[in-house]
């Protein structure tokens, strides 16, 4: 019974059922958009930047706010992925938290059954 409890969880992480909640599912599509339009579209420039430093270092001179600027864009997009990971942890947890219940009232009945079976012999 247990096993068969771990495959219903794992198949409810990897389907789409009806019975399930489509918010784990929003924001996982919703991660994997952020991921192909800004990380994997950027990978070459990202991996492999191409960087003439001494016009990076006049641009921060003139303008010293900038890295300032840069810094909070850095943990909005941090704190937009963090958002992301957290809110796909929390529904995954509560995914097994359903499938624990149904386990547990899985097992409640086969307990009150035999118990039943017991007195009626």
């Amino acid at each position: 019974m247990c096993i068969n409890n771990d495959i219903k969880t794992l198949n409810l992480l990897i389907n789409n059922p009806d019975n399930i909640k489509t918010s784990y599912y929003k924001n996982y599509n919703e991660f994997k958009n952020i991921y192909e339009t800004q990380l994997n579209k950027n990978k070459t420039q990202i991996l492999e930047p191409r960087i003439n430093y001494n016009e990076i270092e006049k641009m921060y001179t003139d303008e010293p706010k900038l890295l300032l600027l840069e810094t909070y864009l850095y943990e909005l997009y941090n704190f937009n992925i963090s958002l992301f990971y957290s809110k796909n942890e929390l529904d995954i947890w509560h995914i097994i938290f359903e499938s624990i219940n149904i386990f547990i009232d899985g097992v409640n009945t086969q307990r009150i059954q035999g118990i039943q079976q017991n007195v009626t012999r």
